[in-house]
């Protein structure tokens, strides 16, 4: 038997709708972790390189090369 809906009373979604919801968001929240992972991994290779490698020189610099 179907609920009777008032004026001001919006219909309530199946629950398989809520289960679908919450897994986009689970997997949204799961894609952020990653890619926030990602990023820190980015960092500490950006570091270990700069630690390794010796800073350009400061006379040059590509878009002076480039001819920008």
């Amino acid at each position: 038997m179907a609920r009777a809906l008032y004026m001001n009373q919006a219909p309530v979604p199946p629950p398989s709708y809520h289960r679908t919801m919450a897994t986009a968001l689970h997997l949204d929240a799961l894609t952020l972790v990653t890619r926030l992972h990602l990023l820190e991994v980015c960092g500490v290779a950006v570091q270990v390189a700069q630690q390794q490698c010796p800073p350009a020189a400061a006379s040059w610099s590509w878009w002076s090369a480039a001819g920008l």
